[in-house]
């Protein structure tokens, strides 16, 4: 399957933040949650 590299990444990084969102809110580590995004 042949995509473009951008929209992968842009997908898995999409993925990637709102896990940490997830994840965060359930440790409730909102703000590691803000400052991974920032990162």
């Amino acid at each position: 399957v042949e995509e473009d590299e951008g929209g992968i990444i842009g997908r898995a990084v999409e993925i990637v933040n709102t896990a940490r969102d997830l994840i965060g809110a359930l440790l409730g580590t909102g703000d590691r949650g803000r400052s991974w995004r920032e990162a």
